[in-house]
């Protein structure tokens, strides 16, 4: 622009030596015509009185146009044809007069008749006209012919070779490049062509590396003015945004802000174009605003161009104005339904409103129109993956790679959808493909997929270093954080897991899988409050995520907050039905709410999707125990043992069933074979103590309980070793006992109290056990110990019955039933209160109210209680054989 006036001022000195001189009268009007068009009409006149000209005449109806004077321009165009008709320099500067006046289709057939079979240049003119008006596959066939009509011409080279690209037929503008290289290998647009190539094809190091060439070899006054430069630095700005370079990409956007300032003026023609290249230095410097005002006044001054309709389109989009930026796509592809980049925006705008038919439907059509470009069916990919429809997701995957085989998203594209898919072979497939190329091999994407990969097959080590190495290229990747943080869970480097987290939530602060580590973090090391408020949070940011439910439900378990822990797994089965993991989890809520047989279903579901397993065994055997199915319970821990040989925490809880089914010697000999195994022995003397008390091997008895309280002061071996002294008649020995464990902080203080309780009814002293129950009671409700669950209630009752206090037995155990204990439980509890007052008929109706079922028929309290129920009655005959059935157990 700062030429042009050069050249003007030059003229000006010419034209005062030589006023008549007609060439440079009309150089001078051609010249002013982009700035001055008054001026530029009193040249051209000037020149045409003088010596009329098509030349002339054509120029001064672009003057004309310049001035809004239509029908004068009309008047003078019309009188250069006449002068001229079949000239094709004419045509061509008439056709040149109609592309200025953007009727593209008018100067398109101008053009045609102005084409001769060996005229290169009225050929390139052509397809920079099919180029302007949007006809990209036209202009790439034209400047192709144009250029292979001379080969000597580098420009024209270059732009067939762009038009082709703009196509997306690399490999025929690959042979136009090679052409021009061959005559000058340093070109910036050859470069600048290479970059494009390069970022188009997702080869993002060498679109840099093609782009940065091309600016260090821009000349001074570059031919395509000063917006070009401009338009270079900002493809640079994205490149390095997209390899999230932010030291790069601020250099170039500043560059970019430098050139802006170089302009002085703008000529008309060029003011939308400059306004929509200052719009995007406005939006990457967030100054949404400026730029929003920059496009509305570009696209008032060229309301019908495409690519100022785009940048709006996309800073609506940007600025979360997604259904006006719809708008402006589909208006784009009204103008050009085969737009490239409208199609795309289209297809990925409707993925971002889970619109996931229209998405698709973009992206097959794009796929369609251009079946060479591998985009659409990455794209396909992508869209079919997160619909979880993984067959189609690997069909397009395999037609991106065989279009764009260099292409490292394809590749990682493909690999995450197996690993979606749970197909580790067809992932492994995918890395093979990297591992023969180091440029696909090195992709970020690529190595973070590879990452997760071995997670998959277990090799958490090699998956953790890679990860550390995948955030060194990507440290804002959504994903690569998380991977990394769970490779660090399994290898129980948990202090490193919570470092990643607290360095990327600021970064990351709407993703749900931090909070989601978090809490197993916290988990981990214990802070289960803290584990609650991360899986909330995390719900927080999804609700509908069935993991965080599950596992804040676990948590909720551990916390003995029963209701709500089951409200979550419920939730998480609502959302995954088939969800094993929640399935046993509302198992294990159900139990500790002491609802067993719904329990016994949820457990069983469990086990039916995910087989059987310790877990499945072992809350089992409680559901079983809970109902006093003791026989059940042993076989379920023997099934567990089989599964876990040497856990001691199984072995304990089988020998407390083998105890409680009165088969003390089958108790110790359990506890024996887990002497040794873990740092439980304590526990397991204290059991053996209680077994050895029951079989009057007072020695035994009492070797088992020094060994107990040998190494260990927690307050359940002291109530247990006090249970087996009161056994063996030691009551002081027991009173101390419950003393000492009532001493420790960390006490069961209600368990305590009920123990106390059962020794002083077992003294006689009725007054002081019911006490006992009552301070234990208390200390709960004022949060001196731990709340009461329905067992203690039971326990309770048990104690009440024992001191013939049988009326608030019946309380106890309706009261139990009310916070949730098992109804069999409670229904033999109540029976055996009746039949205590005397009252065997309503005994024996509670009792036949359960049923005679299998389960009934396995239970030794139950049994007992209907033998008393028929021998109240005197019906000696069915009150033998109900004894009979329970010694039997």
């Amino acid at each position: 622009m700062g030429r042009q006036a050069e050249a003007r001022d030059v003229l000006q000195k010419v034209l005062a030596a030589n006023p008549r001189s007609v060439n440079d009268l009309q150089l001078a009007g051609e010249i002013s015509l982009n700035t001055d068009p008054s001026a530029a009409l009193n040249f051209l006149k000037r020149a045409e009185a003088l010596q009329p000209s098509a030349r002339s005449e054509l120029l001064i109806a672009r003057a004309y146009q310049r001035l809004n004077q239509a029908q004068a321009s009309k008047q003078f165009l019309d009188r250069a044809q006449a002068r001229a008709p079949r000239d094709p320099n004419v045509l061509r500067a008439v056709a040149s007069f109609y592309r200025d006046a953007k009727q593209y289709d008018l100067a398109i057939a101008t053009l045609q008749k102005a084409v001769s079979g060996k005229d290169p240049g009225a050929l390139s003119e052509l397809g920079y006209t099919y180029q302007l008006a949007g006809k990209k596959k036209q202009a790439a066939d034209t400047y192709a012919k144009a250029a292979g009509m001379n080969a000597n011409d580098s420009g024209l080279q270059l732009s067939a070779a762009q038009a082709l690209v703009n196509v997306g037929q690399f490999d025929r503008a690959a042979t136009f490049l090679q052409h021009a290289e061959a005559r000058d290998a340093n070109n910036y647009r050859l470069h600048a062509i290479r970059g494009q190539i390069a970022s188009l094809q997702a080869r993002n190091q060498d679109a840099i590396r093609e782009y940065r060439t091309a600016i260090e070899h821009l000349p001074d006054g570059v031919p395509e003015g000063p917006l070009y430069p401009i338009s270079l630095h900002l493809s640079l700005f994205e490149l390095y945004r997209g390899a999230d370079d932010q030291a790069g990409a601020e250099r170039e956007l500043a560059a970019a802000r430098n050139e802006l300032g170089k302009i002085t003026g703008v000529e008309d023609s060029s003011k939308p174009e400059f306004l929509r290249l200052r719009a995007s230095v406005e939006a990457a410097s967030n100054d949404v605003a400026a730029a929003e005002k920059d496009l509305k006044e570009a696209l008032a001054l060229d309301p019908g161009n495409l690519n100022i309709m785009l940048s709006y389109a996309n800073l609506l989009w940007k600025i979360n104005r997604q259904p006006e930026a719809m708008q402006f796509y589909s208006k784009a592809l009204e103008m050009d339904p085969t737009n490239h980049s409208a199609l795309t925006a289209m297809g990925y705008l409707s993925r971002e409103i889970l619109d996931q038919k229209a998405a698709e439907k973009y992206f097959t059509k794009l796929s369609t129109l251009y079946p060479n470009d591998y985009v659409p069916f990455i794209a396909l990919g992508d869209l079919y993956t997160s619909t979880r429809e993984f067959a189609r997701a690997q069909a397009n995957y395999e037609k991106a790679h065989q279009l764009a085989p260099n292409n490292p998203l394809v590749v990682s594209g493909g690999t995450n959808a197996a690993l979606e898919a749970h197909e580790l072979p067809v992932a492994k497939r995918w890395l093979d493909r990297a591992d023969a190329d180091p440029r696909i091999n090195q992709s970020p994407q690529v190595m973070r997929e590879r990452e997760r990969y071995l997670t998959w097959t277990g090799h958490y080590a090699e998956s953790a270093a890679l990860g550390y190495k995948v955030l060194e290229k990507l440290p804002r990747d959504p994903e690569a954080p998380v991977y990394l943080a769970y490779d660090l869970l399994f290898l129980d480097k948990y202090d490193e897991a919570a470092q990643i987290v607290e360095k990327y939530q600021p970064i990351l602060p709407r993703d749900k899988d931090l909070r989601l580590i978090a809490g197993y973090v916290h988990v981990h090391s214990g802070q289960l409050r803290e584990a609650v408020t991360d899986f909330s949070n995390a719900l927080e940011l999804d609700p509908k995520v069935p993991t965080a439910y599950m596992n804040r439900g676990f948590v909720l378990n551990d916390l003995k907050e029963g209701d709500k822990a089951a409200k979550d797994f419920e939730t998480a089965i609502k959302l995954r039905p088939n969800y094993a993991e929640a399935h046993l989890g509302l198992g294990y809520a159900y139990l500790q709410l002491h609802r067993a047989k719904p329990a016994l279903k949820e457990i069983n579901m469990a086990a039916k999707l995910k087989g059987e397993s310790k877990a499945t065994h072992l809350a089992r055997a409680e559901a079983y125990r809970q109902q006093i199915l003791l026989r059940q319970a042993e076989s379920e821990y023997r099934a567990a043992l089989k599964i876990a040989p040497n856990d001691v925490t199984t072995r304990l809880a089988l020998a407390d069933t083998l105890y409680r089914l009165h088969r003390y010697g089958e108790s110790i000999d359990v506890l024996k074979s887990a002497i040794g195994l873990s740092q439980q022995d304590s526990f397991v003397y204290a059991q053996m103590a209680r077994a050895y008390a029951q079989l009057h091997q007072r020695d035994e008895a009492l070797k088992a309980i020094a060994a107990a309280e040998k190494h260990s002061t927690d307050p359940r071996i002291f109530i247990a070793t006090g249970e087996a002294l009161l056994t063996l008649g030691d009551h002081q020995a027991a009173m101390d006992h419950y003393a000492r464990a009532l001493e420790s902080s960390d006490a069961d203080r209600v368990q305590t109290r009920l123990a106390l309780a059962r020794l002083f009814a077992h003294e006689g002293r009725r007054d002081e056990a019911q006490q006992q129950i009552a301070l234990g009671f208390a200390e709960a409700r004022v949060g001196e110990a731990n709340p009461i669950t329905p067992q203690n209630l039971l326990e309770a009752a048990d104690v009440l019955m024992s001191i013939e206090q049988f009326d608030l037995a019946k309380k106890y155990f309706e009261r139990a039933l009310a916070e949730g204990a098992d109804q069999e439980a409670v229904s033999i509890g109540l029976a055996n209160a009746y039949l205590a007052l005397g009252e065997t008929q309503s005994a024996g109706q509670l009792l036949r109210s359960m049923g005679n079922t299998p389960e009934s028929s396995e239970n030794y309290e139950y049994l007992i209680a209907l033998g008393n129920v028929y021998r109240q009655q005197q019906d000696t005959v069915q009150a033998l054989a109900a004894f009979a059935r329970a010694n039997r157990l």
